[in-house]
């Protein structure tokens, strides 16, 4: 009987460490699968901020490239705008300068008229002052020669007379 006790224990024993082998590498596998857990967690983790960095980066690259779009085309519409208020202010410009170059014209030409029809009249004037000194020293003429005639019927009257009386006194 002792030999079975004995032999029983080593086999007992043998089973028992098989036991607690097998019940070690159940918790180093169990131990393995958290590690694994908590690797793949932490792994996780890190992959989650890398990518949030990532995408907040990329974000950033984003908002940053709209942002000098958004600048290029202000500053392209404020150019066109400028480029525009130029264009108006020289079209503004030479519009006033043609009415204004119009005007004098216009206003010369009214004066050259003025000027013309005041030249005809000084003209017709000069015309009607000759005409009328012409008149007047005709008319001067004609009396002066009536006088002339007058004073000359006179003298001769008076001869006429004269002689009327010598024949007369004879």
């Amino acid at each position: 009987m002792n030999l079975r006790i004995i032999v029983c224990q080593p086999v007992g024993m043998f089973q028992q460490t098989r036991l607690q082998r097998e019940t070690e590498r159940k918790f180093e596998r169990q131990r393995a699968t958290r590690e694994f857990i908590v690797e793949f967690k932490r792994k996780r983790e890190e992959w989650k901020v890398m990518e949030r960095q990532r995408m907040e980066e990329e974000n950033r690259r984003i908002k940053e490239y709209a942002n000098t779009q958004q600048q290029r085309e202000d500053v392209a519409k404020a150019e066109k705008r400028a480029r525009e208020q130029a264009l108006d202010n020289v079209q503004r410009t030479l519009a006033d300068q043609i009415k204004r170059d119009r005007e004098e014209r216009e206003e010369q030409e009214l004066v050259r008229q003025e000027l013309y029809l005041e030249e005809q009249e000084q003209l017709v004037r000069r015309r009607e002052r000759d005409e009328m000194e012409v008149r007047i020293k005709q008319r001067l003429e004609l009396q002066r020669e009536r006088d002339e005639q007058i004073q000359f019927k006179h003298l001769r009257d008076g001869e006429i007379k004269q002689e009327e009386d010598r024949f007369r006194q004879q």
